[in-house]
């Protein structure tokens, strides 16, 4: 049988989940909570909904607090504090991820946009 009946009430999210196949980027946090953006990764975002996130990754995260960022126009980031809750396999290769949003932050992307943007915009020395 190609699908399976899922019986009613065993999907425990009750919100509303839209469609988000958009990188996003993923920053760990470190204990003390400040961002380890030397470890951002890229994934591929699955779902989207008010409370939470799910997307995919071709491994396993080894984190619990990270920080997911998406780009919302030119140079514009979102930034969310996400509880990883769950990941698994789903036999193709790739993980499936999900978790919480915390709270809204300063995406550690804007910051490292901005470092590229002064680099671009500095004139070289006269010589």
């Amino acid at each position: 049988q190609l699908f399976r009946h899922r019986a009613q009430g065993s999907d425990r999210r009750s919100d509303r989940r839209e469609p988000f196949p958009y990188p996003v980027y993923i920053t760990p946090l470190a204990e003390d909570g400040s961002a380890l953006t030397n470890e951002t990764i890229v994934v591929l975002g699955k779902h989207l909904s008010e409370r939470g996130l799910d997307f995919y990754n071709q491994a396993p995260l080894p984190y619990r607090s990270v920080i997911a960022s998406w780009e919302c126009s030119n140079e514009h980031w979102l930034a969310m504090t996400l509880d990883l809750r769950w990941c698994r396999s789903n036999r193709h290769g790739w993980y499936e991820n999900g978790g919480r949003f915390l709270q809204v932050v300063d995406s550690p992307m804007t910051h490292q946009a901005d470092a590229t943007t002064e680099g671009r915009n500095q004139k070289p020395l006269a010589g």
